[in-house]
């Protein structure tokens, strides 16, 4: 038989354990996550701004419309006339890990001649190498649309896939190079010559106007 005072003090000993065991994996865990990974080595939350400026090389081109006359014209094609445009983005977003980053972008920037957007995407970049701190290469993909400035607002699928260098300036300031191909799907404004003068074709009368833009961008960021 055990005693009653040894009944209780083991009564004691068996409430404190949960207390204590908890006690010890609070005091464990900071240490094992700095072995297994540097949390500090790279900022949890990260922002920035870029640069780009995107060279349009090849347009391809389908439109299909209602006449001022009354017939139907279809056209489409290949436009292989280069042009260039620029584009200012903001970002924001979180380190998943030091290899990962997941960030939403937004902006401003050409899409084509005479036509202007507001870029919103959300990117997903993974760097190449272990150490965050230092340089290192990395590769993107970043999917969202454009949203025309014009009164109608028009919303265009666009997509990126790109590769860079990124140089580590300090632990949580980068500089950013890359280069990136783009494509943009557009519904531009469709006009016709009418007594040698362009007019535009009201919505109405428009069957078709799709356009797919192709593109490689060039840019610089700077990114916290």
């Amino acid at each position: 038989m055990i005693p009653d005072d040894n009944k209780a003090r083991c009564s004691g000993i068996c409430r404190k354990m949960p207390v204590a065991a908890l006690i010890f994996f609070l005091a464990v865990l900071p240490a094992s996550g700095g072995n297994h990974g540097t949390a500090r080595d790279f900022p949890r939350f990260t922002f920035g701004i870029e640069g780009n400026c995107t060279v349009t090389f090849g347009t391809y081109y389908h439109y299909n419309f209602i006449s001022a006359d009354g017939y139907r014209i279809n056209a489409r094609g290949f436009d292989s006339s280069a042009a260039c445009n620029g584009q200012l983005l903001a970002n924001a977003g979180c380190n998943l890990n030091r290899n990962l980053n997941l960030s939403v972008y937004f902006g401003f920037g050409g899409i084509r001649r005479k036509e202007t957007a507001l870029p919103l995407s959300l990117r997903l970049t993974a760097y190449f190498g272990k150490d965050p701190t230092a340089g290192r290469c990395f590769a993107f993909a970043d999917g969202g649309a454009a949203i025309g400035t014009d009164r109608k607002a028009k919303l265009s699928p666009a997509g990126k896939l790109g590769a860079g260098y990124r140089v580590s300036l300090t632990r949580s300031t980068k500089l950013d190079f890359l280069i990136a191909c783009q494509m943009i799907y557009s519904h531009p404004d469709v006009s016709e010559s009418i007594d040698g003068m362009a007019s535009g074709v009201p919505p109405e009368r428009i069957r078709r106007n799709n356009i797919l833009i192709n593109g490689i961008t060039f840019g610089i960021g700077l990114n916290f």
